[in-house]
């Protein structure tokens, strides 16, 4: 029975270590530098575009990236490398259309968009203009500072 009590220890230490180990890792996976949060809401014309779209910050110097994908609101709080922290800097903005049942089955696919009621493709590439396509071509810029940020983009043609 001491034997058996004796494993058990050992396999609680053990278990113990690596959890704590795996936590002693570093932090963040960011280069060092001042970070903020960056959240918004993304729309084209005045309305919401469709759940899934993608906005896209890409940091002109570095070419750090962050992003996220806005919800049935147009809302999105933007992530880094797995993170809500994003590294200050002067970002380019760019937009990406949602893929709708990207890994599903075709069948799949076509439940989710009905479940949903989300927009083919093609559809909501209408509600994105070439110029937000395009990280090179766009001309929408946004300055992230230490602390909570607010980007709100309202596209037109």
């Amino acid at each position: 029975m001491a034997m058996v009590y004796n494993h058990l220890k050992v396999g609680a230490f053990v278990c113990l270590m690596a959890v704590t180990l795996a936590g002693c890792g570093g932090g963040s996976r960011l280069p060092a530098g001042e970070t903020g949060t960056v959240s918004g809401k993304l729309t084209y014309k005045g309305q919401a575009v469709p759940k899934g779209t993608t906005i896209l910050f890409m940091e002109d110097k570095s070419g750090q990236l962050a992003s996220a994908a806005v919800d049935e609101r147009g809302e999105y709080l933007l992530e880094m490398k797995g993170g809500l922290k994003v590294l200050c800097g002067t970002y380019r903005i760019s937009v990406a259309a949602p893929s709708i049942g990207a890994g599903l089955s075709a069948e799949d696919a076509m439940k989710e968009a009905v479940k949903t009621k989300q927009k083919s493709s093609e559809e909501a590439l209408k509600q994105i203009p070439a110029r937000y396509r395009d990280p090179e071509k766009s001309k929408t810029v946004f300055e992230v500072k230490p602390g909570p940020n607010v980007f709100d983009l309202d596209m037109v043609d």
